[in-house]
């Protein structure tokens, strides 16, 4: 905090200057996180900082994706890209072995299972905002988004209809 030498011989004066210069202070620092944190968030890679053999491993299973973003994730890499009308997110290992692919779904894609749990968990009246698939080591499940009785949720659930 910052007095700010003033003439007056009112305690309040200096109070307000006081006041103002805490705030303009937050104000900006709210300001520079809230720019580091946009600025962290859409980093991105170029594609010549991902290793080839990932890129190769890639382009294999993926030979027809298009707009593909790169970005590092917990020490791995992840392709976002179009593949027809999908978005896809496919991670790697360094090692070029692929761990997880996100892909969006819809109500009619989801198991009979995952709609039941969630029907008897949460009722019929239910507006789906966001489906993902995840397959991951040979298994699938689903994160989803949903609003049931005015409230929002986000579930994620194997392909057996269990909560995870």
């Amino acid at each position: 905090m910052l007095l700010l030498p003033f003439n007056s011989d009112n305690p309040s004066h200096h109070k307000f200057i006081k006041m103002k210069t805490t705030q303009s202070f937050k104000t900006g620092l709210i300001l520079i996180l809230s720019a580091l944190i946009i600025t962290s968030c859409t980093r991105g890679l170029s594609q010549e900082k991902v290793p080839i053999a990932v890129r190769s491993a890639f382009a294999k299973i993926y030979p027809t994706a298009k707009k593909v973003k790169w970005d590092a994730e917990d020490g791995n890499f992840e392709a976002e890209f179009k593949l027809g009308d999908k978005e896809i997110s496919a991670t790697y290992l360094p090692n070029a072995e692929l761990y997880e692919v996100e892909l969006e779904a819809s109500e009619k894609n989801l198991p009979s299972l995952v709609k039941v749990a969630i029907y008897k968990d949460y009722g019929a009246e239910i507006k789906y905002s966001e489906l993902e698939m995840l397959e991951r080591s040979g298994t699938t499940s689903y994160e989803i988004e949903f609003k049931a009785k005015g409230k929002k949720h986000e579930l994620h659930y194997s392909d057996q209809g269990e909560t995870l």
